[in-house]
């Protein structure tokens, strides 16, 4: 029974949230068709498909691994974390895109499409890379360089979550 508790919490990620990922989803495949930018729905699809089903994958994997690892079965708050869920989304649909070298959608790409900060992604990547032993090594390389550039560049820019991490952490040093 508690092999299934993962699955029991993934599964009630039904309703409200899941149907955001599917729009999402659905918006990234319209608006790329749209714009021309993608040869075909033909080719798209089954592409966000795969992206879709290795999310739910990784995010079995995820939930398995901090039950092991903090020995605990609620995972409300983490499930109730849309950034969580939308970084999670994107590296798996990065993943998938980059294995096709899908035009048009070269990283950083995906997180316009999926409205994402940077830093909010760049902190799933290593659990995604760890979570994924089957992870083919041209994908590590890929993952290697994104996280490269978020630390170097991305996570900077104006808006970024980093920066009102840093003014918390002066202003409890401050205090």
């Amino acid at each position: 029974k508690a092999e299934h508790e993962p699955h029991r919490m993934a599964l009630a990620l039904r309703g409200r949230k899941k149907r955001k990922l599917l729009r999402k989803l659905a918006c990234l495949c319209a608006g790329r068709l749209r714009r021309g930018r993608l040869r075909s729905s033909a080719a798209v699809i089954p592409q966000l498909e795969l992206g879709q089903r290795l999310y739910y994958k990784m995010l079995l994997s995820f939930l398995g691994a901090e039950e092991r690892r903090l020995k605990v079965k609620d995972f409300s708050t983490l499930l109730a974390n849309d950034a969580f869920h939308t970084s999670l989304l994107a590296c798996c649909l990065e993943s998938v895109f980059a294995s096709y070298s899908t035009p048009g959608m070269a990283f950083p790409a995906i997180l316009g499409h999926l409205s994402l900060q940077p830093f909010d992604f760049g902190k799933v990547i290593e659990s995604f890379i760890k979570h994924e032993p089957a992870l083919p090594s041209h994908l590590k390389l890929h993952f290697a360089d994104v996280e490269s550039r978020i630390i170097e560049d991305l996570a900077w820019c104006d808006g970024s979550p980093l920066h009102a991490l840093m003014a918390e952490y002066d202003a409890a040093l401050n205090a």
